[in-house]
């Protein structure tokens, strides 16, 4: 649950926290995919950069969500807004922690890869 205590930074408002989610949201999906090709590849120097610009992504998306909730004064659409930027988190560590066994044992890579394309 989020608290009511809204903490934004200094010239952060409701306008520029949105914009900021939708772009960094559409950085995630954008970095998602590349690591995905990059597994379906299996180079592991381009699988580690992509990892890297997923996490870079994720940092990006977690600061936007955390301003859009606090430059809300409405309590239902701050946890809501949490609430899904946990599920993204959630599902971001899950597609890395399955990408780390994909190219850590190559052996069924095809089928985790497309178990990695179901997520």
């Amino acid at each position: 649950m989020f608290s009511n205590t809204n903490v934004f930074l200094l010239g952060e408002t409701p306008q520029s926290s949105s914009h900021h989610l939708t772009t960094s949201s559409k950085t995630v999906g954008s970095a998602a995919v590349q690591l995905l090709t990059a597994t379906a590849d299996g180079n592991e120097n381009y699988v580690s950069n992509a990892a890297r610009q997923t996490a870079n992504a994720l940092k990006g998306f977690s600061n936007a969500a955390r301003g859009v909730a606090a430059t809300s004064s409405n309590p239902k659409l701050q946890n809501t807004i949490i609430d899904c930027a946990q599920l993204v988190m959630t599902m971001s560590s899950k597609l890395i922690i399955e990408v780390q066994k994909t190219i850590s044992s190559p052996t069924n890579s095809l089928q985790r890869v497309m178990f990695l394309h179901s997520l």
